[in-house]
């Protein structure tokens, strides 16, 4: 058997000195939690068709999202 040293020896006998851990830390897990049930959604739900188009110039897709109004608007 090792030989304790009189530290490890100090602190073993502290240790029983220690207080008793809250009762909630101490206490089971809640055996039934709540739990959301289990939903399966299609994976295409909620998409649009999109269609091939012409392609366009820089300056007419630029003027299709900018903000409308506003101090730089022509």
């Amino acid at each position: 058997m090792p030989r304790l040293s009189p530290i490890m020896l100090a602190a073993m006998g502290l240790a029983g000195c220690a207080p008793a851990p809250p009762a909630y830390l101490a206490a089971p897990m809640i055996a039934t939690p709540s739990v959301r049930p289990v939903r399966a959604d299609p994976v295409t739900a909620g998409l649009g068709r999109f269609e091939i188009v012409e392609p366009k110039g820089w300056d007419a897709l630029n003027r299709n999202v900018t903000p409308k109004g506003g101090s730089h608007a022509p």
